[in-house]
């Protein structure tokens, strides 16, 4: 695995995962919180990234054959799943919110790990892409070079969601909107 190829894996991340995409969507689900709360949710997110990607890293495609699914159908799966994703933002159908019932104050460890990290940031398109390519590159090099990349979105993501509320304060509801669509039409 060379390092364009490394570069074409990393970019491919970041288009599926756009972190500047799911501000919206981590800001509605932590906007109740204290600024040291969302913090935290921002690095347990991260966490819980980087982890769920390494594993799907080595150990993906091994799943994937005890269940029957091949590269191509997961390919295949990924595919839609990012084309209803990319229509879906495009056509501005909202943000999502936490469970009616949900206390945020005292589920943000669990809000962390389910919905932000997964499947917000590592969703079906992302898991299907990284076993695509690590399935094509299965030596311990490669899935080491992979893995680094994978932990390196999860930091990026972690530092996009600290800095998520100023943000999004200062992007204001069209800033939001507009980027959410423009990432949609990238998707």
């Amino acid at each position: 695995m060379t390092g364009h190829d490394l570069l074409l894996f990393a970019t491919g991340l970041f288009a599926i995962q756009s972190p500047p995409t799911t501000v919206g969507a981590f800001v509605t689900y932590t906007k109740a919180l204290a600024p040291s709360v969302q913090r935290r949710v921002a690095l347990r997110s991260a966490l819980a990234m980087a982890v769920a990607m390494v594993a799907v890293v080595f150990v993906g495609e091994r799943v994937m054959s005890l269940l029957g699914v091949t590269v191509p159908m997961l390919q295949s799966a990924g595919g839609l799943i990012l084309l209803v994703t990319g229509m879906t933002m495009v056509a501005g159908s909202g943000l999502p919110g936490p469970p009616p019932d949900a206390d945020p104050e005292h589920h943000w460890k669990t809000m962390a790990v389910v919905p932000i990290a997964i499947p917000l940031n590592v969703g079906g398109g992302a898991i299907a892409f990284i076993v695509a390519v690590s399935s094509a590159n299965a030596t311990t090099t490669d899935q080491l070079a992979l893995s680094g990349v994978c932990v390196g979105m999860a930091v990026l993501t972690g530092v996009v969601y600290v800095f998520a509320v100023p943000v999004a304060r200062w992007l204001g509801v069209t800033g939001m909107e507009v980027l959410t669509r423009l990432f949609g039409i990238v998707l």
